[in-house]
């Protein structure tokens, strides 16, 4: 009975109900930005499955095509061929659900692979206890409800680590391919997953038996699975070979910009500790507290037994965790969700630390954890009234229910797109998007020629669209605009750069430009000590005006 009750099926469950709490959020779209999913792989004069952009590699765009698209595609034929009827875009919701699904089956994945890999090096009670720790971690549930890379990446780099772990107990260069394929697929989801090679490395040099150090290196197996790491990169991303000059020149100007990028929601993260956004946005102070006294009580237990896989698997978290690490702690423009992949690595690299308290104080320990899993599951299910409140869930059926069906709503990115949401009539119409990195690059990268091209293509802006005598012309009924958009440009860096977007959002929001406010809701706050503190891509106003002057 005991043996059922530590299996991984317990925090799996727990997984996949917590997600399914904010699943009807953006119900028939993506809210979110940054999203690689329904990136668009066939255009004129372009090779099939060929992505727009080698900013960020296109595995999950492949993965949801398959998954998201392809059944939608297919089902709508049928009911097509059956009905003699047209849908249209009609049914596209049916993907965005799909893509939403494929989210949770990550995060369940992610959830599993953790207990399989601590499982491996502690007992089934510990492995469980951490798989139920990641499982009730708010910060996680949050991007199971977002459909961007960050999630999958993680998925993936659990996969890695767990294939590199077989290594210990099963040198053959297959295994060695394997973990060298997934390596490479890591990378092929996000670039910086390429880090989880740290993993075949260590395990690979720590294995029991092993010859002196520079045996290991020309090791025949190590270097088969070296060579599978970029065999698997390209099998995620073939046109990174197929078009390497355009890949080469995507990748040099993201390597060059990203220091000074600034996101697609222009929020980017200016506090130096990784520590505090790790506690106040993804696992909550009194884990990572946790986690610190498990990693100091592990360090034992790796001088005491230095050739185990216990050791080698905590090397590994701890050496992979770190680098990436670094890597942020060296940014000032790192957002929340991208440190998402060291809370499973400080969670496994903590593991070893926790069984050796748990044997000395067991029924303590047992308190501490199940206190821990519960309030990890409080702020999970606040999570979810939080994304259950998002005033776009509002804003679509007041506009279905206050704008007349001929009238024309002119709407910023971020606000629903009324023509998806069936029974909403409005003439919608879409703000041209001034994603701000254009003369904040021009700035930075003035004396770079090849960089400045590259801005010229991808950063096309129409600046002279927000001007007080262009919205008279226009005249729209409605207009429509959401903080994760006008924000940007009436504080920080932006609103120096682009100081006529910011005179237009101010007028217009002082109700100065002859619209008046219709609908005004925000986001609500999370409650005092509870965590995330901020969810990117949620937390957002979203403001409806009404033309008062006549139409010209």
């Amino acid at each position: 009975m005991w043996h059922q009750l530590t299996s991984p099926w317990l925090p799996v469950l727990l997984t996949a109900l917590l997600c399914a709490g904010g699943s009807w959020w953006g119900y028939t779209e993506i809210w979110n930005a940054d999203q690689m999913a329904f990136k668009d792989l066939f255009r004129e004069g372009a090779w099939p499955f060929s992505p727009p952009h080698f900013d960020k590699p296109p595995l999950l765009t492949y993965i949801n095509l398959a998954f998201s698209v392809a059944p939608r595609v297919a089902l709508v034929g049928l009911l097509e061929l059956l009905s003699g009827n047209e849908y249209g875009e009609s049914l596209d919701f049916i993907s965005v659900w799909l893509a939403k699904l494929l989210q949770a089956l990550f995060a369940c994945g992610s959830v599993w692979l953790l207990w399989r890999i601590v499982a491996k090096c502690a007992t089934r009670s510990i492995a469980l206890v951490v798989a139920l720790l990641l499982a009730s971690s708010a910060g996680f549930i949050v991007q199971a409800h977002l459909i961007t890379t960050d999630l999958p990446v993680v998925f993936f780099m659990l996969l890695a680590f767990r294939a590199s772990q077989k290594i210990w107990a099963d040198p053959r260069p297959a295994t060695y391919v394997i973990a060298g394929l997934l390596i490479g697929l890591t990378g092929a989801m996000k670039y910086n997953g390429l880090v989880i090679g740290m993993a075949l490395l260590t395990f690979h040099l720590s294995r029991p038996g092993a010859p002196d150090f520079i045996s290991k290196i020309v090791d025949r197996r190590f270097l088969v699975g070296l060579v599978a790491v970029p065999v698997g990169f390209l099998l995620g991303n073939p046109f990174a070979a197929i078009e390497f000059k355009r890949f080469s020149t995507d990748l040099r100007y993201l390597i060059t910009t990203s220091p000074q990028y600034i996101g697609a929601s222009g929020e980017t993260r200016y506090d130096p500790s990784i520590i505090d956004t790790l506690a106040a946005d993804l696992t909550g102070w009194p884990l990572v507290a946790a986690t610190a006294i498990g990693l100091a009580a592990a360090v034992p237990v790796l001088f005491r037994d230095k050739r185990s896989c216990g050791t080698a698997t905590f090397m590994t978290a701890v050496s992979t965790a770190a680098l990436y690490w670094i890597y942020f702690a060296s940014r000032t423009n790192v957002q929340v969700r991208w440190i998402l992949v060291i809370v499973p690595l400080m969670l496994i690299a903590a593991a070893p630390g926790w069984q050796l308290i748990g044997h000395a104080r067991a029924r303590l320990a047992s308190v501490v954890a199940a206190g821990l899993i519960a309030y990890g599951v409080i702020c999970c299910l606040d999570v979810d009234r939080r994304f259950a409140n998002d005033p776009r869930l509002a804003a679509v059926p007041w506009v279905k229910n206050h704008v007349p069906a001929s009238a024309s709503i002119e709407s910023s990115p971020y606000v629903p797109k009324w023509d998806k949401h069936p029974n909403v009539r409005a003439v919608s119409r879409a703000m041209p998007v001034v994603s701000g990195r254009r003369r904040a690059f021009e700035k930075f990268f003035a004396d770079d020629p090849a960089i400045m091209t590259e801005v010229q293509v991808r950063e096309p802006e129409d600046v002279g669209w927000y001007s007080l005598a262009a919205l008279h012309v226009r005249a729209p009924d409605y207009v429509a605009v959401s903080s994760l958009y006008f924000e940007r440009f009436l504080r920080g860096p932006l609103s120096h750069y682009y100081p006529e977007m910011r005179q237009y959002f101010a007028t217009l929001l002082a109700e100065d430009a002859g619209y008046e406010i219709v609908f005004d809701r925000a986001c609500c706050e999370r409650r005092l000590y509870l965590y995330p503190r901020s969810i990117l891509f949620l937390d957002n106003r979203i403001i409806i005006l009404k033309r008062k002057f006549e139409e010209p």
